[in-house]
């Protein structure tokens, strides 16, 4: 086998990082990972429910580093959090189930915002 044979078989076998794909696979994990935790056989915790919520509005800006910094927030226990670190209700209010189900299927049916939007 030569060496540019080698390098490609390698290559193909090592998965690319998030932050090396295409915005539109980006924006796909997300929502996957949005979705995953909307099929839990289980009731979400505020924070869960308050991070996947930060993360799908982290897609509509396309700021998809800080999307992915909330799945990954969204992933950790709740024991991982000071018990100091509460939410603020007021931070939460209105943030249901459904509101992130409705928000996944729109994201879902809108385009990539390939320039992200800092506001």
């Amino acid at each position: 086998m030569m060496t540019t044979e080698r390098n490609s078989v390698h290559c193909a076998e090592t998965p690319v990082p998030w932050w090396l794909r295409r915005k539109d696979q980006q924006k796909a994990d997300i929502e996957t990972a949005v979705r995953e935790f909307l099929v839990l056989d289980r009731d979400l915790t505020d924070r869960e429910i308050y991070f996947l919520a930060e993360a799908l509005a982290a897609v509509a800006r396309g700021t998809f580093g800080i999307a992915m910094q909330a799945i990954i927030d969204a992933h950790e226990p709740e024991s991982a959090f000071s018990p100091y670190s509460k939410i603020p209700p007021e931070d939460f209010k209105g943030t249901t189930m459904e509101a992130l189900r409705k928000a996944l299927q729109h994201s879902e049916s809108c385009p990539v915002q390939e320039t992200p939007v800092f506001r």
